[in-house]
């Protein structure tokens, strides 16, 4: 019995250890094989994010939270359109106000507050500059509805998609 005990316990001790450990060859370790992580840093400082929204959205909240993180010292101007065409196919943006322009501090955040949308589809555009070089720009589409249009669209989705689709809605909704 104590043998079976003991030989189990070396077992699962040496599975563990080989679990753990890691394979490099010489070369991996030689410092021209080594990620630069600073330039990698860099390369992902000079960017806008948009960390709300996330992705395009749709919302009943008319004013909905506006946050983005930039490099230190770069301004950024967002611009604010709404979609006026009557069509659903077409799409016709006009602004909804002059665009804001945030100069980011150390904190490399910027909010936006006081930003109401119009019910339909708006479009967010966020574009600014790095010592006088341009950023990329990103686009958020907001779409604001009634909660009952909201409601009558998701029981219909559920009505006419199988329940694996619907799984797979869930499952990929935080990506």
């Amino acid at each position: 019995m104590k043998k079976l005990l003991v030989t189990g316990l070396l077992a699962l001790l040496l599975i563990s250890i080989q679990t753990t450990s890691v394979f490099a060859t010489e070369d991996d370790l030689l410092p021209e094989n080594q990620p630069n992580l600073e330039e990698e840093a860099e390369l992902e400082e000079d960017i806008i994010e948009v960390v709300q929204p996330l992705r395009d959205v749709t919302t009943s909240r008319r004013n909905p939270m506006i946050s983005f993180k930039a490099p230190e010292g770069s301004l950024v101007t967002l611009e604010v359109y709404h979609n006026a065409s009557l069509l659903e196919e077409e799409e016709n943006y006009l602004p909804l106000y002059e665009p804001m322009e945030f100069e980011i501090g150390a904190l490399q955040r910027g909010w936006v507050d006081g930003v109401e949308l119009k019910k339909g589809k708006n479009k967010l555009i966020f574009s600014g500059s790095l010592k006088e070089e341009a950023l990329p720009t990103v686009e958020r589409i907001i779409t604001v509805k009634d909660r009952e249009e909201m409601k009558e669209e998701v029981t219909r989705d559920v009505r006419e998609s199988s329940t694996t689709d619907i799984m797979k809605r869930l499952i990929n909704m935080g990506r």
